[in-house]
């Protein structure tokens, strides 16, 4: 699997969840890829940003799933939103509440639809911060 972008509406899991969950990104980025918010490194607060797993499998009995984290471990470090790495679908986040891994499963982007052309790409009067020397735009999908 290539990396992409990660944007809301991705589905993740966690390795201690006992069902799958999803990202909602809010518009305080401003930046769109395929007509969806993309996330940053810091979109990873639970119940705002990460909706629970179900139940954590760490309690016995299991109790409902409280997602507690601090920051996505990764990123895209050439390009920043908000100041902060663009957010990977191979990036991964530890839950500190029950010590699971959080993954994403599928960026959010749709199949045929994938942001890979400058097109898709919407800014909302931003400046998207972009390091020297990087290869990228920050209008593609980055791929390996």
């Amino acid at each position: 699997m290539g990396k992409e972008y990660v944007v809301s509406g991705a589905q993740l899991e966690c390795t201690l969840g006992v069902a799958p969950s999803s990202l909602t990104v809010l518009p305080v980025h401003r930046v769109k890829l395929t007509k969806k918010f993309e996330a940053n490194i810091s979109d990873c607060k639970g119940f705002v940003n990460i909706a629970p797993f179900g139940a954590c499998k760490i309690c016995s009995p299991p109790k409902p799933c409280t997602p507690a984290c601090v920051m996505w471990m990764g990123g895209k470090t050439d390009l920043l939103l908000d100041g902060l790495p663009a957010l990977l679908n191979t990036d991964k986040v530890v839950c500190m509440a029950g010590g699971g891994m959080i993954s994403i499963k599928d960026s959010g982007q749709g199949g045929a639809d994938k942001g890979n052309d400058a097109t898709q790409l919407e800014t909302l009067d931003i400046k998207i911060d972009k390091k020297e020397g990087a290869e990228k735009t920050p209008c593609e999908v980055y791929t390996k």
